[in-house]
C-alpha cells in the first residue's frame, strides 16, 4: 500500500514539473502579459477611457480656454490617468507609468483623434526577449492601411516595465 502511495506522489510531482517546464518553454516565444496589454491599449482607438477628447486643449490663434474648460480638461486628464492605471498600471515598476503617459502612451491615440481616424491592433510579434527587455514588431491598421513599428520594453528584475520606446521600423 505504501509503495502505491509513493508511486502516486512521484507521478504527480513529475506531472507538475513537466507542466511547468512546458509552460516555461512555450512562454519564451511570445510577449509577456504586460507588454501585450500595453501594446493593445496604445494601438486601439477610439477608446474614450484611455483618450478622452475633453482632455485635449484646443490651441491656436484667438483660442482662449475658460477656467471652466480648464477644470474640465484637468478632470478628464485625471480620470484618464486613473483608467490607464487600472488598465496597465500593474505591469509598470514604481514611478514608471507617469513617464510612459507623458511620452509614448498617446502618440498614436492623439494622432488618430486629431485626424479622425480609427486604429486597431493587427498583430504584436515578439522580436527579442531577455531578462531586462522585450521587443515587439507591432502591426496595426489605421483607417484601412497597415503600418508597423517596433516597441521596445525595458524591464526591471521583476519583469515590470520601466520604459517603453517606439521606434519606426527599419
Amino acid at each position: 500500500m505504501k509503495d502505491k502511495k509513493w508511486i502516486f506522489i512521484a507521478a504527480v510531482l513529475i506531472a507538475v514539473i513537466l507542466a511547468g517546464m512546458g509552460w516555461f518553454l512555450l512562454s519564451g516565444d511570445r510577449l509577456s502579459q504586460g507588454p501585450a496589454a500595453v501594446i493593445d491599449a496604445m494601438f486601439t482607438y477610439p477608446n474614450p477611457e484611455l483618450l478622452d477628447e475633453d482632455s485635449i486643449a484646443h490651441i491656436g490663434l484667438g483660442v482662449e480656454t475658460t477656467p471652466e474648460e480648464q477644470q474640465k480638461m484637468e478632470a478628464a486628464n485625471e480620470q484618464m490617468k486613473a483608467n490607464w492605471q487600472k488598465a496597465v498600471g500593474r505591469y509598470f515598476a514604481p514611478n514608471c507609468l507617469d513617464p510612459f503617459l507623458n511620452n509614448e502612451a498617446y502618440r498614436y491615440l492623439a494622432s488618430a483623434f486629431v485626424l479622425d481616424q480609427e486604429i486597431s491592433l493587427v498583430q504584436a510579434e515578439l522580436e527579442g526577449k531577455g531578462n531586462l527587455y522585450e521587443n515587439a514588431l507591432v502591426t496595426f491598421d489605421i483607417d484601412g492601411q497597415q503600418a508597423q513599428v517596433r516597441v521596445k520594453f525595458s524591464l526591471d528584475e521583476h519583469g515590470l516595465i520601466t520604459r517603453v520606446e517606439i521606434a519606426e521600423r527599419d
